[in-house]
């Protein structure tokens, strides 16, 4: 059993992951996202393939402009003793865009799902540039 969260007990927000046999004890929580120190990594969906074991977590993430955000997958084929990390989007957006609310935020709208044999399904709200409207967008 698998939990991760975004924390910011580094002084930045990073994603963090958990590992219980049981749901009663719990490892300690390591950082997945290989991302410098001081970027902000957050929003994580969690899935674990029923076919391969294979763990994949995908989060924002403003690792590439410093303010801009893209949308990275971080990948354990191993139960979880190591990470990688790859870009899925191909193009980094600008999280206030042309809100439609008072307050502009992108929203925690963000899922990640494993279908046979082993690959990720991932979703995830972004603006569309020129106009910075909200739309939504799906990867691998």
């Amino acid at each position: 059993m698998y939990a991760t969260w975004n924390d910011a007990r580094a002084g930045y927000t990073d994603v963090l992951l958990s590992e219980s046999p049981d749901g009663l004890l719990w490892s300690d929580p390591i950082s997945i996202t290989g991302a410098p120190p001081g970027t902000q990594n957050f929003f994580p969906s969690i899935t674990v393939s029923p076919f391969a074991g294979t763990i994949r977590v995908i989060y924002y993430s403003n690792r590439i402009d410093g303010f801009l955000l893209d949308v990275f997958v971080a990948e354990s084929f191993d139960g979880g003793a190591s990470f990688s990390n790859r870009r899925i989007t191909t193009t980094s957006f600008n999280p206030n865009g042309n809100s439609p609310v008072p307050t502009v935020l992108i929203g925690d709208y963000i899922t990640a799902a494993t279908f046979a044999p082993d690959n990720l399904a991932a979703v995830w709200m972004a603006t569309t540039p020129p106009t910075g409207k909200l739309d939504v967008y799906y990867g691998t």
